[in-house]
């Protein structure tokens, strides 16, 4: 497997996870991490800072709890990469989780490995990317964006 800085995550932001549009608030899959202008990506927040926990609202789930999530992106084309996989294997490779990205770039989940470190694969066709170092957070893109911890984003390309 090939080797790459897959870094996924440490620390918090503390911001607000609304994106203001002309007028209204966006609460669409992408409302607080990423926005597309003019071609460009442009991250805002890590998805934990404000999925670490679940909202509810006269008792229906306005906001679900994810333990990892994150976005890949295409970035030769500067879209979001839909259909990629991403391996998250415990520390003591006793279980893995799969997740698959949705049309947003999108991966989520509250599933939870067995050891709070963690490594992560991203599968791009027959090569992968492995993460060089154990993570402990499940936030991909508080590293995995321009000016996080990494500085580049999770992409196959």
């Amino acid at each position: 497997m090939k080797r790459a800085g897959l870094v996924l995550i440490a620390t918090f932001f503390l911001a607000s996870c609304e994106v203001e549009g002309p007028g209204e608030e966006d609460y669409g899959y992408n409302h607080a991490l990423v926005m597309i202008d003019g071609g460009k990506l442009q991250f805002r927040e890590d998805c934990l800072v404000c999925h670490r926990t679940a909202e509810y609202e006269d008792g229906e789930e306005e906001r679900p709890k994810f333990r990892y999530a994150g976005t890949v992106w295409n970035v030769s084309e500067g879209v979001p990469d839909s259909g990629v996989r991403i391996l998250l294997l415990s520390a003591d490779d006793a279980d893995t989780i799969v997740l698959t990205t949705d049309r947003y770039g999108n991966i989520y989940t509250d599933s939870l490995l067995t050891t709070a470190r963690y490594k992560a694969v991203m599968e791009c066709g027959t090569e992968s990317r492995v993460m060089e170092y154990e993570a402990y957070y499940g936030g991909c893109n508080d590293c995995h964006r321009p000016g996080g911890k990494v500085g580049r984003v999770l992409s196959c390309n």
